[in-house]
């Protein structure tokens, strides 16, 4: 019989598949699930409360000759962090890079557009990038799986947090400090600079996160 796991702090569609044997595609296109898919759009946006209906594991049998081995391989777990750096609007390109993730350490060089992507493990919960080396070098931390949604006011002021816009710790309802971000971020994007989350703002913020 299925379960339901709702979902807590810190947890995404990827880190609750994982967690009970699962791909998150599997789970995510379950059929229990369309009103969750229609509710979040995608995947990995889920908010605590939310619940995630688990399907019922199913057995597959493959045939192999008894007289002789058989190799059987495990697919791996497609679970990737893609990061992006800009500088006085300018992408991080090509600068080196330290990545550690939950104990796992990662060593690079940005592409062109100063980006990374590295596999982790879809229970990964923290993330710390050292850009570049000696005394230029800047650090990063990222707290994987709490990204809520562009519909929510603590999702808008996570997505301006990434992009370099400080929202002055503000919770709750969007304040001045949460404002002055966005008319930043508006006037970046070519946008009338209301400080205000108009359609057009939301979709940007999401687009240009990715997510």
């Amino acid at each position: 019989m299925p379960k339901q796991r709702k979902v807590e702090p810190g947890d995404c569609l990827s880190s609750i598949a994982y967690e009970h044997g699962f791909f998150s595609a599997t789970v995510w296109n379950a059929g229990a699930n369309a009103g969750l898919r229609s509710a979040r759009r995608e995947p990995n946006l889920l908010v605590p409360g939310d619940v995630v209906v688990i399907p019922d594991r199913r057995d597959k049998g493959v045939g192999c000759p008894t007289d002789q081995r058989t190799l059987f391989r495990r697919r791996g777990v497609p679970a990737r962090l893609n990061l992006g750096f800009v500088e006085d609007e300018e992408p991080c390109a090509d600068t080196p890079y330290v990545l550690l993730v939950d104990g796992a350490r990662f060593e690079g060089v940005t592409d062109g557009e100063g980006r990374l992507s590295v596999p982790i493990s879809p229970a990964a919960r923290q993330a710390r990038v050292i850009l570049g080396v000696g005394p230029e070098a800047v650090e990063y931390t990222f707290n994987l799986g709490r990204l809520l949604p562009p519909d929510q006011d603590d999702g808008v002021r996570a997505r301006l947090e990434n992009f370099g816009h400080s929202c002055g710790g503000e919770t709750g309802p969007l304040g001045p400090q949460t404002a002055a971000a966005l008319r930043n971020f508006q006037v970046e994007q070519g946008l009338a600079p209301s400080g205000i989350v108009d359609d057009e703002t939301r979709a940007r913020l999401s687009a240009h996160h990715g997510s």
